[in-house]
């Protein structure tokens, strides 16, 4: 009968739509898969490297997979992947020394070389798979690493001085080779080889005690790659110990052993070539027209050729050399500034100026992306050839008007800013055809250069934003087309980096290292706030954010913490109030919110609470006065890339929390969405709640601060909550902490003044 029940209830509530939805708490990784490093082969999957992830390409079906921090991985700056095919195994290596070891669906982290008190280069430049050990090439010499029983047996550092790095090493019988900065080294691998008098250094190499890039044993031969030698290239060690050049090139990234013969990859071009190196089987320099920039390359028993390429993720290409390029969606690069929520569409600004402090240029060309209905589109110099032509690089920000989600202005750190339209770019705005102004410096087209960012608009629908180093920083473009600038206290040594415009119509403009400038348009006044009581009272003259809360209170970001403006509107009176540190206690010493953290940006979510980035010390959540810590991400304590953060953005209508770190973008599925006009109960996710689900059930679309009563079908109490902004979340669980039994349970909601009501119905399964 239970059984019967349970089954008509799930037929009743399967058609609750809950598609889109993330479980709450849960991560994502949204990142750029065409950037590939390396890539290696085990049975019918390729594996291909990027910096923070790796994607698993299956030529049975033709599917992809990702890992990243989020499934599995353990680490970012993803060096090197390799096959280990005696041993059924993959290992990720990673530029920290750390070590992932994939089998089918388990991964492993090995963490020991990394972790070690060695002193010295950890990264892992190079894994060789060996008939008993496999041999990891680092800064420390080589690590006979034993797959087995997970541990490194030996490490060997192959000269006396044990400063000799080594770059790749190559086995084949019982010769093993090792590649390194100061020459060719081998030894016999039925010898002690952590006795350095075992290893012999190759004196009959075109550059005997000079850097050797790579080196591969292959049919008695000695293949390998001397950048230094006269001339630099490819050589080939013959039995007989003589050596001959086979390909002067200066350029070769990689260099590998594969069936029949070795392969090479050089900045624009793939070579197969024959066992001894001789013997071109295959060359090219483009895939049918697109310019070639592989970082690495091998070939398959069926002579396909795979190629990890700098801009085109998996290129594969066969016997009759047609080409297919394989990369998991995802954005055009890893590189994330400033994050751009409108409508449900996100639009990600490269990068631009480096920072903290300093705000010098990155020069990145990356171009800027589109996130929508779960799709990238990537605005790259690929498609928009003014991010090349022009010199627009250095992306901080993307501006989108409103009520047209195809007209953006796009800022550049270096030329202006630009209009675009229908992803055409419809005007190029500098200081020929605008209020823009630039510095004293001059760009080397002869225009000024002009650092554009810190878009805002106010309610008149004009578009203003600030420039650097220039006598009059604030613009503002009028929906007219018109353009005026504004001096606004500052000097063209200072730099004008972000500005915010306040319900009152205020502009807070952050000043780099010079406090802020508080703008009115209407009397066209300025105030300078400052690090010193009375005049401003901020904890730092470095800020780097600026945000309104939903209560309008301004909260201020700096290089030592934050404070608070909770009367901003008597900013331009006789006696304008401070900025306040929020006192927090901690273990019984009380101190300000903060204190000597370098704040890099502030977000207000639908329960008005803060989610605060650092530069060096991850993402926090705090409470809407910030007295309580409700969540702090780091990138030991989950699966954030870095802690780093560059930015941070809450779409209210899922909870959908976006973070740019340093290494990529991620989600958060948070519990709090913006309350609306009345409680519309709409979502309730999961529903059913199966026996197999232990996480948090959420009920969106309710009021802020909305009291939800869980009851059961005979009116029972069995829990009491308050909603974060738009969310309420209940945990299946009864007042006495147990899961409550199967059965259909109502989610009654009332606003705090008992205005708004609705019933949501839940059925869970025990």
């Amino acid at each position: 009968m239970i059984r019967t029940l349970v089954f008509a209830l799930l037929v009743f509530f399967g058609g609750v739509p809950c598609v889109g939805q993330n479980a709450l708490g849960s991560w994502t990784a949204m990142l750029n898969y065409t950037r590939a490093t390396d890539l290696a082969l085990l049975n019918e999957e390729v594996y291909v490297a990027t910096e923070s992830g790796v994607f698993i390409y299956d030529k049975r079906d033709n599917s992809t997979r990702t890992l990243t921090k989020v499934n599995g991985l353990s680490d970012v700056g993803i060096v090197s992947v390799t096959a280990a095919p005696a041993h059924g195994i993959v290992l990720v290596g990673y530029r920290n020394g750390n070590l992932d070891i994939i089998r089918g669906r388990e991964i492993t982290n090995f963490r020991d070389i990394r972790n070690s008190t060695l002193q010295g280069d950890k990264a892992i430049r190079h894994v060789e798979p060996g008939p008993q050990f496999i041999y990891i090439s680092t800064g420390l010499g080589i690590h006979a690493f034993d797959p087995e029983r997970r541990e490194v047996r030996n490490t060997y550092r192959i000269t006396a001085t044990e400063d000799v790095s080594v770059n790749t090493v190559s086995v084949q019988n019982d010769t093993i080779c090792a590649a390194t900065d100061a020459g060719l080294y081998l030894a016999s691998l039925n010898d002690d080889l952590t006795i350095f008098s075992n290893w012999h250094i190759d004196l009959s190499t075109p550059d005997p005690f000079g850097n050797v890039r790579h080196c591969v044993l292959s049919g008695g031969n000695k293949v390998g790659n001397f950048p230094d030698a006269s001339p630099p290239g490819l050589y080939a060690g013959r039995p007989d110990g003589t050596w001959e050049s086979l390909l002067a090139a200066s350029d070769i990234g990689d260099l590998r052993r594969t069936p029949g013969g070795v392969i090479l990859s050089t900045t624009g071009s793939v070579q197969r070539r024959g066992p001894g190196g001789e013997g071109v089987t295959a060359n090219f320099t483009a895939y049918n027209g697109i310019t070639a920039r592989p970082n690495a390359s091998l070939s398959d028993d069926a002579g396909i050729i795979w190629s990890a390429d700098n801009d085109n993720g998996l290129v594969r290409r066969d016997e009759s050399s047609a080409f297919e390029f394989i990369a998991p969606d995802g954005p055009g690069s890893n590189g994330c500034f400033r994050l751009t929520l409108a409508q449900g569409e996100l639009w990600v600004a490269s990068g631009a100026p480096q920072r903290p402090g300093v705000w010098r240029n990155g020069y990145r060309r990356d171009g800027y992306y589109k996130y929508s209905g779960g799709r990238w589109t990537n605005f790259t110099r690929d498609v928009m050839p003014i991010f090349d032509d022009e010199l627009f690089f250095d992306i901080p920000e993307v501006f989108r008007f409103p009520g047209n989600e195809e007209r953006l202005m796009v800022g550049s750190w270096y030329s202006g800013a630009i209009e675009v339209n229908d992803g055409e770019v419809t005007a190029h705005f500098n200081e020929e055809n605008s209020s823009l102004t630039g510095s004293d410096y001059t760009r080397s087209d002869g225009k000024e250069w002009i650092a554009a960012s810190g878009f805002s608009m106010d309610d008149n629908g004009d578009l203003w934003m600030v420039t650097v180093r220039s006598d009059n920083p604030l613009s503002v473009y009028r929906s007219d087309g018109t353009w005026q600038n504004f001096p606004i206290n500052t000097t063209r040594s200072d730099a004008c980096i972000g500005q915010t415009i306040t319900r009152d119509g205020n502009h807070w403009i952050a000043v780099n290292r010079q406090g802020i400038r508080v703008f009115d348009p209407e009397g066209e006044n300025t105030r300078t706030l400052i690090a010193q009581t009375g005049n401003g009272g901020l904890p730092s003259n470095e800020v780097y954010a600026v945000t309104e809360d939903l209560d309008g209170t301004v909260w201020v970001g700096t290089a030592d913490g934050i404070g608070v403006f909770f009367s901003p509107f008597d900013i331009f009176s006789q006696n304008p109030s401070d900025a306040r540190p929020i006192i927090v206690e901690q273990d019984g010493i009380f101190q300000p919110l903060f204190e000597n953290q370098l704040i890099s940006c502030i977000t207000v979510d639908g329960a008005n609470r803060k989610w605060v980035g650092t530069f060096g010390s991850g993402v926090f959540l705090i409470s809407a006065d910030g007295t309580d810590e409700i969540h702090r991400f780091t990138a030991s304590n989950s699966p954030l890339l870095s802690n780093i953060i560059n930015d941070v953005a809450v779409d209210n209508a899922t909870g959908e929390v976006y973070i740019a770190t340093e290494n990529g973008l991620m989600t958060y599925t948070s519990d709090a969405t913006a309350g609306g006009f009345q409680n519309a109960c709409t979502t309730v996710f999961p529903n059913p709640v199966r026996e197999t689900y232990s996480g948090p059930v959420t009920i969106r679309g309710l009021m802020r601060d909305t009291e939800v009563r869980i009851t059961d079908v005979r009116g029972n109490l069995v829990a009491a909550i308050t909603s974060a902004g738009g969310t309420a979340v209940w945990d299946a669980k009864n007042r006495n902490n147990e899961r409550v039994a199967t059965g259909v349970y109502f989610a009654l909601s009332s606003d705090p003044d008992g205005e708004s009501t609705c019933v949501s119905k839940i059925l869970v399964i025990k």
